[in-house]
């Protein structure tokens, strides 16, 4: 992750609000939380970069069910989860913008 104190001085500097939130999203109730937390800090969300993502390099045959939990919960089902909440946010407001990073391996 960059520099929080960088992005938030480049943000500032151009006349925008930094609001800083973190969320663990290998953990299920995180995104319910994020969104209320960043509509509670805001009023209301522009944009969505669905842009975080894991990996847990290990053999097939050694590969353990949490690893695949953990790595599907983050990397899958946080972006349907972010994606689904914030853009009923969106339709509400009738505009907004959601981008889906892909990773190339």
């Amino acid at each position: 992750m960059s520099d929080r104190s960088e992005t938030q001085q480049k943000i500032e500097s151009f006349g925008g609000a930094f609001h800083g939130l973190k969320a663990d999203l290998s953990q299920p109730d995180a995104v319910g939380k994020l969104v209320t937390d960043a509509l509670s800090v805001s009023g209301q969300i522009d944009i969505l970069v669905n842009n975080a993502g894991i990996i847990r390099r290990t053999e097939a045959e050694q590969y353990s069910d949490e690893d695949w939990y953990d790595v599907n919960q983050v990397n899958q089902h946080a972006v349907f989860q972010l994606s689904r909440e914030i853009g009923k946010h969106m339709l509400e407001r009738g505009k907004g913008k959601i981008s889906l990073m892909t990773w190339t391996l």
